[in-house]
């Protein structure tokens, strides 16, 4: 599905897991959508275009949607080596 990023924030995991995750409010459709957002923070432009899949993340109660990297106006993780194929970079 494809949506529009309306805010950008971060939650703790439940336990035993710590650290924060990114998490991002998408509009589609007059509805507003929890989803994961993978990899390093980055550039986040609000208002900008994004696609979601229905792929939640186990830890993080009430998120059932992930973000899809290198697609629209959301940027790729250039920086990474391994498990490029989720984050729509090439190899070097």
């Amino acid at each position: 599905m494809e949506g529009i990023i309306i805010k950008s924030y971060t939650i703790s995991p439940r336990k035993p897991n710590s650290g924060n995750r990114n998490i991002l409010d998408i509009l589609i459709n007059n509805k507003i959508y929890k989803s994961y957002l993978p990899g390093k923070k980055g550039e986040i432009i609000l208002n900008s275009k994004v696609l979601i899949i229905p792929k939640g993340i186990s830890d993080c109660p009430g998120i059932h949607y992930r973000v899809i990297r290198g697609t629209r106006d959301l940027i790729s993780d250039t920086l990474r080596k391994k498990s490029r194929s989720k984050y729509g970079t090439k190899s070097l």
